[in-house]
């Protein structure tokens, strides 16, 4: 990927390839996906493809 036309290698963990796979979004992002992998999965939650936006109850 590339961050700031800086392009960017780095090996993944099957977990954080996981992860990109159910949260495509973050391939728009460079620089929050690199952020989620740094800082670990743990307590990130991920997407399910057929949840849709959640309603604000009061």
């Amino acid at each position: 990927m590339k961050v700031d036309g800086v392009p960017l290698v780095r090996e993944l963990t099957p977990e954080q390839v996981e992860h990109l796979q159910k949260n495509p979004g973050l391939y728009n992002d460079p620089r929050s996906a690199l952020s989620v992998l740094d800082v670990g999965l743990t307590g990130v939650p991920i997407a399910k493809p057929d949840e849709g936006p959640r309603a604000i109850t009061q």
